[in-house]
């Protein structure tokens, strides 16, 4: 009688199937994590002022995730400096604010330098989040991406 010995491939099966399909989906949340970051993002921008806004929203999504946004009536400079007085956001955030406001407001074009200051300024606020912080911010760009860049004040 083999009724008993036809189970186990069918367990096999189904074991295999379910750790393909584990496989699978930690695949596309490590691919989506991986297409959520500023650098990738900013590969496929147009212009340097464009890249600059993709590492200016994630510097605004990683603060908003610490609960710090604009006061009312706040400009991105006053911000920015606030955050840096409070010892909330590194210098460098300040600084890089600094010229995306020359970028976005003045006209001023958009350079590598300013790129570079974007990539340093997102680096110090990623190395200055707690490891739940940094897994919350894993989550969210895997479930919704870093954010808009429409949607930046």
């Amino acid at each position: 009688d083999h009724d008993g010995s036809s189970g186990a491939p069918k367990l096999w099966l189904i074991a295999l199937g379910i750790l393909l399909l584990i496989l699978l989906l930690i695949g596309i949340a490590a691919l989506r994590l991986y297409m959520s970051t500023p650098r990738y993002q900013a590969r496929k921008a147009r212009t340097a002022a464009d890249k600059l806004m993709v590492y200016y929203r994630a510097l605004l999504t990683i603060l908003e995730m610490q609960g710090q946004v604009p006061m009312s009536g706040e400009t991105p400079a006053a911000f920015a400096q606030r955050l840096t007085d409070e010892k909330l956001a590194a210098p460098s955030f300040a600084a890089f604010t600094d010229a995306v406001v020359h970028s976005r407001y003045a006209g001023q074009p958009a350079s590598p330098d300013m790129c570079l200051m974007g990539i340093s300024a997102y680096d110090d606020a990623v190395k200055a989040m707690r490891l739940r912080e940094k897994l919350r911010w894993y989550r969210r760009r895997i479930r919704h991406g870093m954010g808009s860049v429409q949607h930046i004040p």
